[in-house]
C-alpha cells in the first residue's frame, strides 16, 4: 500500500534578496532561504533544510505545500513551476490539488481561535487547501527545481519571483 509523505516549505520571505519581477527568470541561489520540514517518520537527513533526504517507496506519494516564515502576515507565497534537473526522472510531474476555481478545489477543517479572554476558545472553519503532488517512479536522488511568487498580503501586490534547485533522495523503507 502507497503511503504519502507531506513536505512543508518554509520561505523566509523577511530575510530574501530583491526578487526578479519576471517569471520566467525568477532569482536563484535561495536555498539558504527556503527550508523543507517533514515528519520524523519519512525523515532520514536533512530535516529543516533546503535537501532532504527521505525513506520511501515507488509508487508512493509526495505532496508539497508552502508557507512563509512569517506568519502570513506581511507575505504569502505561491509554488507556480518544477522542473525536475536529472534525465530520469524519479517523481512524476506533480500536479495541484485544490486551488481557486479548480476542479479538485478543497477545503480542510481547520480550528481558528476565537477573540476573547484566556484561555481562548476555537471555532472549526473550512479554508482553502492547495498543495502539489507527485508520484515516486524510482529511488535514487532526484535533483528539481522549484519556482515561487510572492505576494504582500496588505494589498496583493508582487514582491517578485524566485527559485531554489534542492534535492531529495528517495531510499526504499
Amino acid at each position: 500500500m502507497s503511503e504519502t509523505t507531506d513536505v512543508l516549505i518554509g520561505i523566509d520571505t523577511s530575510a530574501l534578496p530583491t526578487l526578479s519581477k519576471d517569471k520566467l527568470n525568477p532569482t536563484t541561489g535561495l536555498n539558504n532561504y527556503v527550508y523543507l520540514v517533514i515528519t520524523k517518520d519519512k525523515i532520514i537527513t536533512g530535516n529543516a533544510d533546503s535537501e532532504i533526504e527521505v525513506e520511501a517507496n515507488i509508487d508512493d506519494r509526495i505532496r508539497w505545500r508552502v508557507m512563509s516564515l512569517n506568519g502570513c502576515f506581511d507575505c504569502s507565497v505561491m509554488l507556480y513551476q518544477f522542473n525536475e534537473t536529472k534525465e530520469n526522472s524519479l517523481l512524476s510531474a506533480p500536479f495541484l490539488m485544490g486551488g481557486v476555481q479548480s476542479s479538485t478545489a478543497q477545503t480542510i477543517k481547520k480550528i481558528l481561535p476565537i477573540q476573547g479572554d484566556m484561555p481562548l476558545s476555537g471555532e472549526i472553519c473550512d479554508v482553502p487547501y492547495a498543495c502539489f503532488q507527485s508520484s515516486i517512479k524510482s529511488t535514487g536522488c532526484a535533483v528539481y527545481q522549484w519556482c515561487f511568487q510572492v505576494n504582500k498580503t496588505s494589498d496583493g501586490s508582487l514582491v517578485g519571483y524566485g527559485m531554489w534547485d534542492p534535492f531529495i533522495t528517495i531510499s526504499n523503507r
